[in-house]
């Protein structure tokens, strides 16, 4: 007996056929591919500030840098409380501004990270929530980095006076007060070892616990301090084992970087049972990662060092290796979960999904990006003459396929000075504006787009000459 197909049941088989066939994903498979169900890495701060004019003791006036406030913001978008007990903080180990392919069995990329820190939030399971909406933020150690070394002496305790936070009153008045932030990364042990800090943590900030650095595994005294990476991939993991269980061979990777290594002359049993290298990291599954972001300057990207799975891009604040005096330019920066004004964005793809944008816990935060964005293509200062025919100022929208291009021209005083402006031309970005100027006096001319950027000039109208 033969079974009949029923026309009506034809159209969507062969529609389920083409859209196999073709790639194209059913509105239930991309809600799930933009996964909003997990926690989230939402912003990374690793840049710190910049003052191009601090006036130092000697008298000399000059740029200065701080570089001590990092931190991350883990955000719950769920509509559920989630407990971090037991969940770490992961960084990669290789930098992906390195060119070192792996071959054979060492390219294990598609199915394991090769990570060389570890760290995991404590708890015993139900301890630390984060409920729905909620973030907590992380950072190396909770101190207010607004104040002077001075300061700082008087509020924290010192094992050395040797520490390095805390600049001059006017240097890190622009960085964070993290003195509330929800969690430390570096242990008590390694605050005091740590010659930028040096610090004894009276707080009650809890502190995250080591689970693996170099070839020491689950040993508060680790020396293989977390850091915040520029140039690897940051993860948020939920081990499938307990901490002591990464400690056996399946999860071992040795590897020769080299360089000379501190670790390669220890006498501990783990280096003893690793001789196939001088580094060691461990080989985490990827069905353990609930969330990365991959940060590396575009101009240095060599290679990655993750499945697409994970993530399929990388993204910077920085767009390469900066000269001192573009500091200005990056640092104040932080990588920022793209939100559009409903949820935040997770396509597995830092490339799209992180933009560069003001710290948003920076005490005084540098000037808003926006996208697209408008500038003056010709400086910000001009000057006419009353009846002057054929003046006209240009301003460039970037990029300039932009969805919203349209360039809005405004004067401060329009009896001093009338401006009309023209389309944005597709082909350049370019939108000029034409000015006519009716008496003298000075007046600001301001180009806008209906997103809030603008960029703004000076125009001085004369007097025409006798």
């Amino acid at each position: 007996m033969k079974t009949k197909i029923h026309p009506s049941y034809l159209l969507p088989l062969l529609v389920l056929l083409l859209s196999s066939c073709l790639g194209l994903t059913r509105p239930e498979e991309e809600e799930k591919r933009v996964s909003d169900d997990h926690l989230m890495i939402k912003e990374v701060f690793s840049s710190g500030t910049y003052t191009p004019d601090v006036k130092w003791g000697s008298g000399f006036v000059g740029p200065a840098s701080y570089d001590y406030d990092k931190y991350i913001i883990i955000y719950n978008p769920t509509s559920k409380v989630i407990y971090l007990d037991s969940l770490c903080i992961a960084r990669t180990a290789f930098q992906m501004d390195l060119a070192i392919d792996l071959k054979g069995d060492e390219e294990f990329t598609e199915t394991h990270c090769p990570v060389d820190n570890i760290m995991m939030f404590p708890g015993s399971g139900h301890d630390y929530p984060i409920n729905p909406g909620e973030e907590k933020v992380l950072t190396a150690v909770a101190v207010n980095h607004t104040l002077s070394r001075e300061e700082m002496m008087k509020k924290y305790t010192f094992v050395s006076e040797s520490f390095f936070i805390g600049g001059t009153s006017t240097e890190n008045k622009k960085a964070c007060d993290l003195s509330g932030a929800d969690f430390e990364w570096l242990t008590p042990s390694q605050m005091r070892n740590n010659y930028f800090y040096y610090l004894e943590d009276t707080n009650t900030v809890p502190n995250l616990i080591p689970v693996f650095a170099g070839f020491q595994y689950n040993n508060p005294e680790c020396e293989g301090q977390f850091d915040v990476p520029e140039n690897r991939t940051l993860l948020l993991v939920k081990l499938g084992v307990p901490p002591t269980d990464l400690d056996q061979e399946k999860y071992w990777w040795d590897y020769e970087t080299g360089h000379e290594n501190s670790f390669h002359s220890l006498e501990t049993p783990h280096h003893k049972a690793h001789v196939k290298g001088d580094a060691h990291c461990v080989k985490l599954p990827n069905e353990w990662v609930i969330d990365a972001v991959s940060i590396c300057p575009q101009k240095n990207y060599k290679r990655t060092r993750v499945s697409k799975e994970i993530d399929a891009g990388y993204n910077s604040v920085r767009e390469g290796r900066e000269s001192d005096a573009q500091q200005g330019s990056w640092r104040g920066y932080s990588l920022q979960r793209k939100y559009n004004g409903e949820r935040f964005q997770d396509t597995n793809n830092s490339t799209t999904d992180f933009e560069k944008q003001a710290a948003t816990l920076l005490t005084i935060p540098p000037k808003k990006l926006y996208n697209p964005n408008v500038t003056f293509v010709d400086g910000h200062s001009y000057r006419m003459t009353v009846g002057q025919k054929e003046f006209f100022i240009r301003a460039k929208v970037s990029p300039r396929n932009a969805k919203e291009t349209a360039v809005t021209w405004t004067s401060s005083d329009p009896s001093i000075a009338e401006v009309k402006g023209t389309p944005t031309k597709p082909r350049t970005g370019i939108s000029a504006a034409w000015i006519t100027g009716l008496k003298p006096g000075t007046v600001t001319i301001t180009a806008s787009l209906a997103n809030g950027a603008e960029d703004v000039c000076t125009l001085v109208v004369e007097a025409p000459k006798e």
